[in-house]
């Protein structure tokens, strides 16, 4: 999602479908087994399309109410030029398992997941 306001500056933040990002549980049966699966998102990081790239950092930014537009935030960016931008998030999500209700137990690596771009249009 994002705003984009006069001289070319935009505000960016990542939004989920759960307000808290306490994860993303999966519950499945396999092997006669209970297995529980919870993904967090621990990073983000934002393309601007012009080139210009921040994070991966561990917040996902946040909405700036109309009032305050204008003001710069972490995920703020000024393009230098006007035009159509490619603008995403790339979101990674840590992992970790529970069989039968045991204690959750981290799964090595982590998930890279890319927004479809989303195409805004920066003017003076």
């Amino acid at each position: 999602y994002c705003v984009p306001a006069a001289w070319g500056s935009l505000y960016l933040w990542f939004k989920t479908n759960d307000a808290n990002c306490n994860g993303y549980y999966i519950t499945q049966e396999m092997f006669q087994q209970d297995i529980r699966i919870v993904a967090r998102p621990t990073e983000f990081e934002w393309n601007y399309g012009d080139g210009s790239t921040y994070g991966p950092v561990p917040h996902a930014g946040t909405p700036l109410p109309q009032d305050r537009w204008g003001e710069e935030t972490a995920t703020s960016h000024v393009y230098l030029e006007t035009g159509d931008y490619q603008v995403s998030v790339t979101v990674y999500f840590s992992a970790e398992y529970s069989i039968n209700g045991g204690p959750f137990v981290p799964i090595d690596g982590r998930a890279t997941v890319p927004s479809t771009p989303q195409t805004i249009s920066v003017w003076k």
